[in-house]
């Protein structure tokens, strides 16, 4: 695992980054907004991809969109992860990062819906649904045990499968039995292995998970060992 970033367990909100790793073609985060870089640099342009979205929330703001779009400069796979980051805008005095943790799926839309053929969403069905991503099926959090399956090894087409702890939590408790976790994760493991994912993106949502303590526990506990790979070691503040 190569370990880009690791500030700590500091707060994430909409824009901070404390911890990113990347193994191969997996990327662990603790704010989902890392996603986009994640994405941009690693799928194949000669792919049309299905992604699929496991995740509380949406992640699908849209209501700046063209003010975001405004400062998004040309050369978008030119940048490093810092860079990307950081563009951003003033608004009322306040600096604001245009990628954020609700709107990184519309943005990566915007830019490159020509590699995808369509979304799939597992979701809690928190947020606010797009407007502009075509072919969406929202599927909603109890359809993912038996769908999950069929998309992975039924599918054509190449998945980005992005995945975000908090899916599994409700007000900080385990929302899903651990046959449920182990199946899931199995089933990506096996698509990893079969490389029908060619993408895998996993949000820490350290906040949304209730705390860090939760999040780095789920990961360590499930992800790691399933997924066989390596535990992640976030220091305290």
């Amino acid at each position: 695992m190569n370990v880009l970033i690791n500030k700590g367990r500091n707060y994430s909100g909409k824009w901070n980054i404390n911890y990113v790793s990347v193994s191969n073609n997996i990327c662990i985060m603790d704010n989902h907004r890392v996603a986009f870089w994640f994405w941009i640099n690693n799928l194949n342009k000669k792919n049309i991809y299905r992604i699929v979205h496991i995740d509380k929330h949406f992640d699908t703001q849209e209501g700046c969109l063209s003010e975001w779009k405004q400062t998004i400069p040309g050369n978008l796979e030119e940048l490093t992860l810092e860079q990307l980051m950081e563009i951003g805008y003033e608004k009322e005095n306040i600096f604001c990062k245009t990628i954020q943790y609700d709107n990184y799926l519309t943005l990566f839309h915007e830019y490159y819906s020509d590699n995808v053929f369509d979304y799939f969403f597992f979701t809690h069905n928190v947020g606010k649904l797009p407007t502009k991503l075509n072919h969406l099926y929202n599927w909603g959090p109890n359809a993912l045990i038996e769908q999950l399956s069929d998309l992975i090894f039924n599918c054509e087409s190449k998945l980005i499968v992005n995945l975000d702890l908090d899916y599994f939590f409700v007000n900080g408790n385990m929302l899903l039995s651990d046959y449920s976790i182990n199946h899931i994760l199995k089933t990506i493991k096996k698509g990893l292995d079969k490389n029908n994912v060619e993408i895998l993106t996993i949000a820490l949502s350290p906040e949304d998970c209730k705390n860090w303590t939760k999040s780095i526990s789920f990961f360590n506990t499930y992800v790691s060992e399933i997924l066989k790979i390596e535990k992640i070691k976030i220091p305290s503040r």
